[in-house]
């Protein structure tokens, strides 16, 4: 495993336990589509997001081996 999914797994796990720890709300119909300005991530997920991305644009031009 690569240290990003391990990063990702324990994010995910923790962001799991936290919400069963949270009072359970009454569930609601999900909408048939969710609008941008409707769409929330946590800030766990945007920094994940962000990462992410910087490490692929770090990478980009990075040649590994002979093909």
């Amino acid at each position: 495993m690569t240290d990003a999914t391990k990063q990702l797994t324990q994010a995910l796990q923790e962001l799991t336990s936290r919400s069963q720890h949270v009072a359970t709300k009454p569930q609601l119909a999900a909408p048939q589509v969710i609008t941008a300005d409707r769409l929330q991530f946590s800030k766990e997920v945007e920094i994940y997001l962000e990462q992410k991305h910087a490490y692929s644009e770090k990478t980009r031009h990075v040649s590994v081996g002979s093909y």
